[in-house]
């Protein structure tokens, strides 16, 4: 019967504690992490004996690493804009736009954040025609909801000094 432990050695793994952050080798029973250390202590656990065995071949190991990641910057700047995160339709997202155009000064700049295109019945993301058709007389800026998409109408794109020749066929 195959073991359900995993002796990983050979390296470095990362262990996350300032007191010791580096281990000769790592142990896990399924999914879970039984034992850290030198080599020898962990190969003494009950679950080496065995095992299946990692060599690393010198590489390191981070466990447990995944990749949820918050963009700071923009989370902090989310909330001075107008939120798009409860629309379900473009049409929905540019009436919150016009509504908020009118707690602004001319030359303000719009700020729609938080939008999620796979929300939408349209279910694409929005065009800087779609932006310009609001008849919105501001630069407009929106971000999506991962922050890594932002979409901007043709007067934003003008005040950044953005050359028309580089604005693209629809976007």
């Amino acid at each position: 019967m195959e073991s359900q432990c995993l002796l990983i050695r050979g390296g470095t793994a990362w262990t996350g504690d300032p007191g010791n952050p580096r281990a000769g080798a790592v142990l896990t029973r399924s999914d879970r992490i039984v034992a850290v250390g030198p080599l020898a202590e962990v190969e003494g656990h009950e679950c080496a004996n065995g095992a299946r065995v990692l060599d690393l071949a010198g590489e390191t190991v981070i466990p447990g690493m995944t990749d949820a990641h918050l963009h700071l910057l923009f989370y902090a700047k989310q909330s001075a804009g107008v939120s798009l995160i409860e629309t379900r339709s473009l049409g929905e997202a540019m009436d919150a736009l016009k509504k908020a155009v009118a707690g602004t000064s001319p030359g303000d700049w719009v700020q729609g954040v938080r939008y999620n295109d796979t929300y939408w019945t349209e279910n694409r993301t929005p065009t800087r025609q779609d932006l310009d058709a609001t008849g919105i007389d501001r630069p407009i800026l929106l971000t999506r909801v991962c922050t890594h998409v932002q979409v901007a109408n043709s007067i934003a794109l003008s005040a950044a000094g953005i050359p028309q020749e580089r604005w693209g066929n629809g976007t």
